[in-house]
């Protein structure tokens, strides 16, 4: 859904149980992958989306040097993204309890 569809719905149900649900299966699959990468000897480079979001550029090069990879020259690296929270996402995550 597009950020503007999202904030023109300020009446969307909260429902902590099915967050819950959510982050609980998001984290069986973080350590699925956890297991894989140590069963294969792999040492994955971690990016997590709000460094990528504050900064685009930094995080893609820090890729790219852990990939033992060189920025062409002449290119730079432009976002193609944008953040899509808005205030929903904002009052939701006031609103569930943290770990």
């Amino acid at each position: 859904m597009r950020p503007s569809s999202r904030s023109s719905r300020p009446d969307s149900p909260h429902d902590a149980a099915g967050i819950g649900a959510l982050i609980e299966r998001i984290d069986e699959h973080n350590a699925a992958w956890e297991r894989w990468f140590a069963s294969c000897g792999v040492r994955p480079h971690r990016v997590r989306y709000e460094d990528l979001d504050a900064d685009p550029a930094g995080v893609t090069e820090g890729i790219l040097a852990f990939l033992g990879l060189d920025l062409p020259e002449g290119r730079a690296i432009v976002a193609g993204h944008r953040r899509q929270a808005d205030e929903l996402n904002a009052a939701w995550i006031e609103r569930y309890p943290q770990k």
